[in-house]
């Protein structure tokens, strides 16, 4: 018996494999040639690549991967490379608009489908803490703010009449995560230059502070 086109011993490649097996007559005046064909289905259900469509992806150990998703991610879309053409992944049915706020276990079969030789991998997502500390808006309730609001601007300058006591400074975070501290709400103003500032705190702690110069006439 041979098998592609050498002597077998009967063992088996994962894939098609092929014997041929010749007979001949006892008085060897007649030869003849069988072709047997035998697959020998592959137990790889390994992924060799996983990405995401937003975030880093890490592997952590051989079946786990986190993936760092940016703050107010909601869902992410995962792309895998099946080490074996003919695995496939049974769980879940889908890949795309995975929910980040669960982990999630993704079940892969092999050709040869017993079920011992499914791997399970988990995926783990870090929402990481949001950067943005830009003020979403700013007003003053006297005065007209020069230049007229702009999240990339810090600096900003007011002026009110010698009969205004005081103004109240109404400052919003542009992502609710962050924090406004600093000179909001009602100040009282003196007479000449009242420079007042506005501290937007990141989920993640930057600081980005905001100055308004109010002056009040003498």
């Amino acid at each position: 018996i041979k098998k592609n086109g050498s002597i077998s011993d009967g063992s088996l490649d994962v894939g098609d494999n092929t014997f041929i097996l010749e007979v001949t007559s006892q008085d060897n005046t007649q030869t003849g040639q069988y072709t047997i064909n035998v697959r020998r289905k592959s137990n790889d259900s390994k992924i060799t690549s996983l990405t995401s469509s937003v975030g880093t992806v890490k592997t952590t150990n051989t079946n786990e991967y986190t993936i760092d998703v940016p703050s107010g991610t909601n869902t992410v879309d995962l792309t895998t490379v099946l080490s074996h053409s003919d695995a496939k992944i049974i769980s879940p049915s889908s890949l795309t608009n995975i929910d980040v706020t669960n982990d999630l276990t993704i079940t892969v079969q092999a050709e040869d489908t017993s079920v011992e030789y499914n791997t399970t991998y988990t995926v783990k997502f870090n929402i990481l803490e949001s950067t943005n500390n830009y003020l979403g808006n700013l007003i003053v309730s006297e005065g007209v703010l020069t230049p007229g609001f702009d999240k990339e601007v810090n600096n900003y300058t007011v002026s009110v009449g010698k009969d205004i006591e005081k103004i109240t400074i109404t400052a919003t975070p542009e992502d609710a995560a962050s924090d406004v501290s600093g000179d909001t709400g009602e100040q009282t103003l003196k007479p000449g230059e009242n420079t007042f500032n506005i501290i937007v705190t990141s989920e993640s702690g930057e600081e980005n502070t905001y100055t308004v110069v109010v002056t009040k006439e003498k």
